[in-house]
């Protein structure tokens, strides 16, 4: 049995196996049961610190409104959610992917089809998971400036040159 001292930091370690994998809901459900094992076990800061780099890579999450794990634990549609991903991720699972090596960690029940590995989700997931800066934007409006320039200036010497 895994104690529950160990269980943030196993969800955890499954929620950076699924970031490297490329798999953010996977990773997301990881990071909100590893904050809720925290939580159980007494470490508060912990909880916040894994609700915090949920919210870093996934701004819009239901976590979002609320200040603390504490607080949003208090929110039956937060309470819901994590007791339904308790029952996809149970603690034995764990123990039995940890325990054998090269073994693909999915949850017990599957909940979603295996990923496609497109060039489209790829670009969709990244696009979401990071926002646009002020300083891409501006660069952005500068380079399309000066292509919309140089592209109207040659068009207008191609057409007047031959009238001079």
């Amino acid at each position: 049995m895994i104690g529950l001292n160990a269980l943030p930091a196993l969800y955890e370690d499954l929620a950076n196996y699924f970031a490297r994998q490329g798999e953010p809901r996977r990773r997301d459900q990881c990071l909100v049961l590893a904050a809720d094992a925290a939580l159980s076990a007494n470490m508060p800061q912990e909880a916040e610190r894994l609700r915090k780099r949920l919210l870093l890579t996934n701004p819009n999450h239901m976590l979002r409104p609320y200040v603390s794990m504490s607080e949003a634990m208090q929110s039956n549609d937060v309470r819901d959610y994590v007791v339904d991903l308790r029952k996809q991720w149970p603690p034995e699972t764990l123990e039995k992917q940890l325990g054998q090596e090269n073994v693909e960690m999915t949850p017990s029940k599957a909940t979603s089809p295996p990923p496609r590995k497109t060039l489209e989700r790829k670009v969709s997931d990244v696009a979401r998971e990071e926002p646009v800066t002020f300083t891409a934007y501006a660069l952005w409006v500068v380079v399309v400036t000066a292509g919309l320039l140089i592209g109207g200036s040659l068009i207008f010497l191609a057409l007047i040159a031959p009238m001079i």
